[in-house]
């Protein structure tokens, strides 16, 4: 690659297709989109986490940049910000600098917001 190409380059995020399904731990090293279905453990560490509308998640969840428009079951911890959509339903604790819940949204759980 050239030097020009080399900074213009930004990697795709990995997608986990909304026919998938996991059951355990998944540590990640670069942001991901899921659409599937997951039951365990996320660690995204200083990446970014998309839970799409449609994707069911039975986790704790840890990331950098977490949105969710999905259904979650567990408790969502960002070093960065979370955001909610409208479409989302989560039963969990939520603990980031910044929380954002669009109206629509369905949440059972606390809020803590960290320094």
């Amino acid at each position: 690659m050239s030097e020009l190409e080399e900074k213009e380059y930004r990697p795709q995020p990995s997608r986990m297709g909304s026919t998938a399904k996991l059951k355990g731990e998944w540590i990640c090293d670069e942001e991901v989109i899921i659409q599937g279905n997951i039951q365990g453990k996320i660690d995204c560490g200083n990446h970014s986490l998309h839970i799409e509308k449609g994707a069911t998640v039975k986790a704790d969840i840890k990331g950098k940049n977490i949105t969710i428009r999905g259904n979650v079951t567990g408790n969502v911890t960002a070093s960065g910000k979370i955001l909610i959509g409208k479409e989302a339903r989560i039963t969990g604790d939520l603990s980031a600098p910044q929380i954002s819940i669009q109206e629509g949204a369905k949440f059972k759980g606390t809020v803590k917001m960290l320094p």
